[in-house]
């Protein structure tokens, strides 16, 4: 239905452009969450296997003469180029002293956010409740009633309005070059 030529809109139309783009936008924020709720998730559950390993990545840490060299250490250990790069970001205090419950939570977290942006995906009807949804919001928001009253008022033949005849009349009408009338 979009198309990049100008055109004249039925209401219809208008109302399904508006819908149709108003949906497209909540797909791609969703694709958006969902690739942060991905991104995330990798580095938490590279954290939850280094607090398994946790000796084995101190150590590899320490004996690394740079950031960029643990970083690679790391890598060949099995974590990902992110993963990796979270870990060796992290004070080793605060490496030593991860809570692998809260991890776990956040895990579960993350899961259920990419399982709920991935079926809004998906499906149509679940894009079209939310798109319904947000705009039931907004008219809470922004909503109002309506302040003029609607009401059937039938007319008798006795309430007939005046009807006033003018008549025509003769008149010459001359413009001048700079648009000025004169009568």
């Amino acid at each position: 239905m979009i198309t990049k030529v100008p055109e004249l809109l039925t209401l219809e139309d208008y109302v399904e452009v508006y819908v149709e783009n108003n949906i497209q936008w909540i797909v791609n924020e969703y694709k958006f969450d969902l690739g942060k709720a991905e991104t995330r998730l990798e580095i938490v559950n590279g954290l939850l296997k280094a607090l398994t390993e946790i000796d084995k990545i101190i150590a590899t840490i320490k004996q690394a003469e740079s950031e960029a060299k643990a970083v690679q250490t790391l890598t060949t250990l099995g974590y990902s180029q992110e993963q990796a790069k979270a870990i060796t970001d992290m004070r080793l205090g605060k490496l030593a002293h991860l809570e692998g419950v809260a991890l776990e939570k956040e895990a579960a977290n993350l899961e259920d956010i990419k399982k709920k942006c991935a079926a809004l995906i998906e499906s149509e009807n679940a894009q079209k409740k939310e798109f319904l949804s947000r705009l039931g919001e907004f008219v809470k928001k922004y909503g109002y009633d309506r302040h003029t009253q609607i009401t059937q008022i039938e007319a008798t033949p006795d309430e007939e309005k005046e009807v006033v005849n003018v008549e025509p009349e003769q008149c010459i009408v001359v413009l001048s070059q700079s648009g000025y009338s004169i009568n």
